[in-house]
């Protein structure tokens, strides 16, 4: 994640890295990490893998989980949590490719 400003806050900082990794790492192992990502649109892999016991599941609202959806997801849930429009997130899809998302 990027984040870039045209001022400092009082502590001369754009944002604390600490409470951004918290909130956002946060985040994302209560609703990534460990979990079967999947489009809202496909029942049947829902419904099997939902039956499961300790299955955990996040779906992308009428998206497939690409690396370039989950940029932005990752995007709009730091605006959320953070109240800081990063510059950019990238996400590593392997070690030559990624996804970057920059906003509207």
């Amino acid at each position: 994640m990027f984040i870039e400003s045209q001022s400092l806050n009082d502590l001369s900082l754009v944002y604390d890295f600490t409470d951004l990794k918290d909130k956002v790492k946060t985040w994302v192992d209560d609703n990534w990490d460990h979990a079967f990502l999947v489009n809202s649109q496909d029942s049947e892999l829902i419904s099997g893998l939902g039956s499961a016991s300790l299955v955990r599941l996040y779906e992308f609202q009428n998206e497939n989980p690409s690396c370039e959806v989950m940029s932005r997801v990752l995007y709009e849930k730091t605006v959320e949590l953070c109240d800081l429009a990063p510059a950019k997130v990238r996400l590593w899809e392997s070690v030559n490719q990624y996804a970057e998302y920059f906003g509207a």
